[in-house]
């Protein structure tokens, strides 16, 4: 997956991944209230780290992405082709429910995109959308906000659950 497993609260707050919490503390709460496996941090300070199994699938997907090395051998890919093989094969290792939601969601988007290029503003094609496929609009732009950064052909592993 990406070369570390484990990260303190204050981490993963700095990296705004989606699904989680914005501040160290929420996330902390949150962690406790889930149950997230993790382990004292050594060193002066002390605390938690979590481990990256704990995570939302999203925020994973996310920070499996935003962890590729900086750059690769002579001859290897590059880190956007690195992180982009860590996303599919994560992905590829779903259950297949979770593969249909993720597909399921991104042809929510593609509707809303679609609408869009079409000469509707993006909130009454967020709204439609939404109203089409029983979905609220926040959770389709909880999903556009999960692609964010992503190249669009790469938004299927964003956007798995």
């Amino acid at each position: 997956m990406t070369g570390r497993e484990w990260f303190t609260a204050a981490e993963l707050a700095d990296l705004s991944l989606p699904t989680l919490p914005g501040t160290e503390r929420n996330i902390r709460a949150r962690a406790t209230r889930e149950g997230w496996q993790h382990r004292e941090r050594q060193g002066r300070g002390g605390g938690r780290e979590f481990h990256i199994s704990s995570l939302p699938s999203a925020a994973k997907a996310k920070l499996v992405m935003a962890s590729a090395p900086a750059s690769a051998p002579a001859g290897g890919p590059t880190k956007a082709q690195m992180s982009r093989t860590d996303a599919w094969r994560w992905y590829d290792g779903l259950p297949d429910k979770k593969k249909n939601t993720a597909e399921w969601r991104l042809s929510v988007l593609n509707a809303v995109l679609a609408l869009y290029q079409h000469g509707v503003s993006k909130d009454v094609a967020v709204m439609q959308a939404a109203r089409q496929h029983g979905v609220s609009a926040s959770s389709i732009y909880n999903w556009f906000k999960l692609t964010d950064g992503v190249e669009r052909a790469d938004w299927l592993p964003a956007l798995a659950p």
